[in-house]
């Protein structure tokens, strides 16, 4: 997440006239959240709604997933964000909810729970790499670990 912040936005006017005759515009006003979004792609999207008490809870670089409507299969033309999940905080942020809440939280973990195990394999591909190359244990290299002398003066007390 890039950013959160707080609005104020006139949803609406009202012009009467006071009893000197004198037109009187009244404002209807209502704080809003404010929530943009990005990713390492340069994505960015901004959602704006109305503030709830757990928004206060939210902070710049939580993790968010979202819900995003787009008429194009590469996603190159997004045309509305509805709903943002931040699973740190178990928080909804949306004007409107459009989605199953349960269920995009169930796919949400099954992703999650997929990903690290991927993660997971590539992590033992690697070491399973780097242990056939070295079959005894010892890597080579500047940094390698380097047998200890023994000194005449202090001798070693292995038993």
């Amino acid at each position: 997440m890039l950013d959160v912040y707080l609005t104020e936005e006139l949803i609406g006017q009202e012009e009467t006239v006071n009893d000197r005759g004198d037109l009187v515009i009244v404002e209807n006003r209502e704080r809003c959240f404010n929530i943009e979004v990005g990713d390492e792609t340069g994505f960015t999207s901004h959602l704006q709604v109305p503030i709830q008490r757990n928004h206060q809870a939210i902070r710049a670089g939580d993790v968010a997933e979202m819900l995003i409507l787009s008429n194009r299969s590469d996603l190159s033309r997004i045309g509305r964000t509805s709903d943002i999940y931040i699973p740190g905080n178990n928080i909804w942020v949306s004007d409107y909810p459009c989605l199953q809440r349960e269920a995009f939280v169930e796919v949400s973990r099954q992703i999650n729970a997929r990903e690290e195990a991927a993660r997971s394999d590539r992590r033992k591909r690697n070491n399973a790499q780097t242990d056939s190359a070295y079959p005894d244990n010892t890597r080579g290299g500047a940094l390698a670990p380097r047998p200890r002398r023994r000194s005449r003066r202090n001798p070693s007390m292995d038993w």
